[in-house]
């Protein structure tokens, strides 16, 4: 459980940053590599292409996120 607080913390922030990496590693305090690992395994955790999502999918995965930070 504690690992997919962080995969959802790290997307979030992806997010937030208007999705540019260089942006939300620095805001993560990770190397830009490591973020990429994290949200390729969040990927596949999910079994979705992060980059494909339309605006509902988008808006359903941060919800989805917010909620795991929340609980």
């Amino acid at each position: 459980m504690q690992h997919s607080v962080f995969l959802t913390c790290n997307f979030l922030q992806k997010v937030l940053a208007k999705n540019n990496l260089a942006t939300t590693a620095k805001a993560l305090y990770l190397h830009r590599n490591t973020l990429i690992y994290r949200l390729d395994r969040m990927a596949t955790m999910l079994n979705v292409e992060l980059k494909d999502l339309n605006t509902n999918e988008l808006f359903y995965l941060l919800f989805s996120c917010m909620l795991v930070e929340y609980l």
